[in-house]
């Protein structure tokens, strides 16, 4: 997977444009100065990203359709909009005073812009994974989020990744007197920057302080690139940057963690 996915696409007039990343299809075809674009599911997921064009002149049906003179489309990822709810699949535990780095995957909604890659020219964005609402907190005192994966990761192994997921790293600090359950963990994505290494995704580290159920914790997103790996350039701003927002309703979370 060395061919790069998240970048610019030159539409010709009467050409059609192909992408498939796991099991979501992608078409844009242009037609004079109609751009439709097109999101299909399919039934047979492919391991590795797909990218082919051809020539036609039949125009795309059932697709959603812009009019507009400007013929350079940029396909970007981005995080998904609410935060991420993860329930490991394996009971896991962390011991008092150990410190554990987590990856936890997480598919990205996929982004259309003309011309360059700013806000006022995104043409439309989508989940490439439809993932399911749960309830995160109190009933009385909690927070609409996603369901994420249950299957988490010790160690960063990118040849695993889905075409159209990104690796979060999450550093856990048990700084309390007691085993830290891990049952239930909100990851707020929205506050992650996204970076790309040839074809794979990864975010930016956060990094949490548990030191207690009843007990503030601290929640910090580094702000800089994965240091696993020297290649990594940044493609993707945080959809918010609102980082006292972030650590208010994080607490609330944390207070809650091993329930």
């Amino acid at each position: 997977m060395n061919q790069q996915i998240w970048t610019r696409y030159k539409l010709e007039d009467n050409q059609l444009h192909k992408w498939q990343l796991g099991d979501i299809q992608l078409q844009v075809s242009k037609v004079g100065k109609t751009i439709t674009i097109l999101k299909e599911r399919v039934d047979e997921e492919s391991p590795e990203y797909l990218y082919t064009t051809e020539d036609t002149e039949i125009d795309l049906e059932g697709g959603t359709k812009f009019i507009t003179d400007r013929s350079q489309l940029y396909m970007m990822p981005a995080m998904p909009v609410y935060p991420i709810v993860f329930k490991p699949q394996d009971e896991l535990k962390i011991a008092p005073g150990i410190q554990s780095t987590i990856y936890f995957q997480v598919p990205v909604y996929i982004q259309f812009y003309l011309g360059t890659v700013k806000e006022e020219n995104r043409l439309i964005e989508f989940p490439s994974v439809e993932m399911s609402q749960t309830w995160f907190g109190e009933p009385d005192n909690g927070e609409l989020a996603l369901s994420g994966d249950r299957s988490i990761l010790f160690t960063y192994r990118p040849e695993e990744l889905k075409t159209n997921h990104v690796i979060c790293p999450v550093k856990l600090f048990n700084d309390s007197k007691e085993i830290l359950d891990f049952q239930r963990f909100l990851l707020r994505v929205e506050h992650l920057t996204l970076y790309a290494e040839k074809s794979y995704l990864c975010s930016n580290e956060t990094r949490i302080t548990f030191r207690g159920p009843d007990v503030a914790s601290d929640v910090q997103p580094i702000k800089s690139k994965p240091t696993f790996s020297q290649h990594f350039k940044m493609l993707a701003n945080p959809r918010s940057s609102d980082n006292r927002n972030l650590l208010k309703r994080s607490f609330h979370f944390l207070k809650s963690f091993t329930q």
